[in-house]
């Protein structure tokens, strides 16, 4: 009887064993599925996934909605998930949105993850900060992708500096330049910009992360682009805002001289000034509120102009705070001068 029970004992524990060795095995594979995503983890005991595509294995699965969870749990081991692979829904002709957990605090999307996807048409980063590996992840997106949530500022940030190091613009110290060169630095970078972006009607056409997926915006889109492209070059934020004359023209107000002046790179004819001395004379980028007024061939009182606090045009951006100011009155509040 001694002998039955203690063979008994040492079966079980071969047993218990057995299927220690087989779980661990199991996590030990690099990819891992739910039964609705795949994932690629860290390793066996916890840590972090790699978002690589829906499970093919669930044929019924609709994919036209992509949730990306803050978390995702094999076995007894939980994984955050802090990326989405290269090429992971590249070519997916169903996927129609995206929607980033709250709760993840970083989420790195990757070389062409979302390219391609032509009925994806709004993306909400609802987390606080998104990075990418290049410009690339929405390549080629249809034309009316709308971002939105908190994550699209840091994303916006990432891709605008990402930008200037793909243009070779130098990023320098604006407040140890004069301001001739500020003039030639920002007529460079308005005539890359007017060479990147086309005209668009599209309704997230003024949302500046829109603007650069899509290459075209409207001039809302173009001025808030220009605006955050300056920064990242070293443009000072105090000194160049974004403009709107109250009838549906916008533009940017840039400090320089002791002054601000008006600019709508959008309007500048770049093909015929090819070089900041070149226009300088015959078509000043940098105008007074009358010049501009003419420009814009506006009804609208300059003294009614205002300034945008949306400086990055993506719809819940404000979430019912004020978001503009009369220009003069800002101006006077803050004690940032007088304006041409």
């Amino acid at each position: 009887m001694k002998f039955i029970n203690l063979t008994l004992l040492v079966l079980a524990g071969s047993f218990v064993s057995s299927r220690a060795v087989e779980e661990k095995r199991t996590l030990n594979d690099k990819q891992q599925c739910d039964g609705s995503l795949c994932y690629w983890i860290s390793g066996p005991n916890g840590g972090t996934a790699t978002l690589v595509g829906f499970d093919s294995s669930n044929k019924k699965q609709s994919q036209k909605t992509l949730n990306i969870p803050y978390s995702v749990k094999f076995e007894k081991y939980t994984y955050l998930v802090d990326s989405v692979l290269e090429s992971a829904f590249s070519g997916n002709r169903e996927l129609q949105e995206v929607n980033v957990s709250s709760s993840i605090k970083t989420l790195n999307v990757s070389h062409r993850t979302f390219a391609e996807c032509p009925n994806l048409t709004r993306v909400v980063f609802n987390n606080q900060k998104v990075t990418a590996s290049n410009l690339y992840a929405f390549y080629n997106p249809n034309k009316n992708i709308a971002f939105l949530g908190r994550g699209v500022k840091s994303y916006t940030d990432d891709q605008t500096d990402k930008l200037i190091f793909d243009w070779n613009i130098d990023v320098q110290n604006f407040s140890k330049i004069d301001d001739y060169h500020r003039k030639v630095a920002l007529f460079n970078l308005g005539k890359r910009l007017v060479r990147y972006l086309s005209n668009s009607s599209a309704k997230d056409a003024g949302n500046a992360i829109t603007a650069i997926k899509t290459r075209a915006a409207n001039s809302a889109g173009y001025a808030r682009l220009f605006r955050l492209l300056a920064i990242a070059m070293g443009y000072p934020s105090k000194e160049i805002l974004v403009a709107h004359d109250g009838n549906g023209n916008y533009f940017n107000y840039v400090k320089l001289d002791g002054y601000w002046y008006n600019i709508s790179v959008k309007d500048i004819p770049y093909d015929k000034y090819q070089e900041y001395y070149e226009a300088e004379w015959q078509y000043p980028p940098f105008v007074d509120m009358k010049t501009q007024k003419k420009r814009l061939n506006t009804k609208a009182d300059p003294s009614n102009w205002y300034v945008m606090f949306s400086n990055y045009g993506y719809s819940d951006e404000f979430r019912g705070q004020q978001s503009y100011d009369k220009f003069d009155q800002y101006l006077k509040q803050n004690n940032l001068g007088s304006r041409k």
